[in-house]
């Protein structure tokens, strides 16, 4: 959890910068824009994911060999609660809004949210565990959750990549940026 902790504030941190550079005019040293901004703040946070997922998975694999036991108090218990209600809230809002309109950060930051679901599921369902008799369960799980983080963080690193190195919007995308450009440049003439 100290981990994941530390990944969700430099991953806050990542796409606050990404959508304020995203939103800058153009300007001489970026005729088109700051919109890579984005991708360039999720492969930020797929990187932090990948961290995260070793983390996970090297106190699991310390767990298991040692045999160390789940051990959660009852407020920790609710804290985790509520971090996990908020990024539930955080994933379908995200969710919501992507469904309207792509947005490298936005898909970021659902994916983070995500990843913050599974792991805080994964310690409270230690927590559970650990109460109905089965402590060390939780830290087979914990092996499991870490190969999915990394898995997740490694497909966001690849579809954003692509768009950080220049790679060509979609054929519909371009089509509607042309449509744009089209609309902008009959405007102007109607004006002067």
């Amino acid at each position: 959890q100290a981990a994941d902790s530390l990944s969700d504030l430099l991953s806050g941190g990542a796409l606050v910068w990404a959508v304020r550079q995203a939103s800058r005019s153009p300007d001489a040293d970026h005729p088109a824009g700051h919109g890579r901004a984005e991708p360039l703040a999720a492969l930020a946070v797929a990187l932090l994911a990948g961290v995260l997922s070793i983390e996970v998975l090297r106190a699991a694999i310390v767990a298991v060999a040692s045999g160390a036991k789940a051990q959660l108090d009852l407020p920790v218990a609710a804290v985790f609660a509520a971090k996990l209600l908020f990024r539930l809230v955080v994933f379908v809002t995200a969710g919501t809004i992507l469904a309207r309109k792509p947005n490298p950060a936005l898909a970021a930051l659902r994916v983070d949210a995500r990843n913050d679901m599974l792991v805080g599921s994964l310690a409270l369902g230690g927590f559970a565990l650990a109460r109905w008799g089965l402590p060390a369960l939780d830290a087979w799980i914990a092996i499991g959750i870490a190969i999915y983080i990394g898995v997740s963080g490694a497909r966001l690193a690849r579809e954003n990549l692509g768009l950080v190195m220049g790679e060509s919007v979609a054929v519909s995308r371009h089509d509607e940026l042309a449509s744009i450009r089209s609309l902008m440049e009959r405007s102007s003439k109607f004006i002067s």
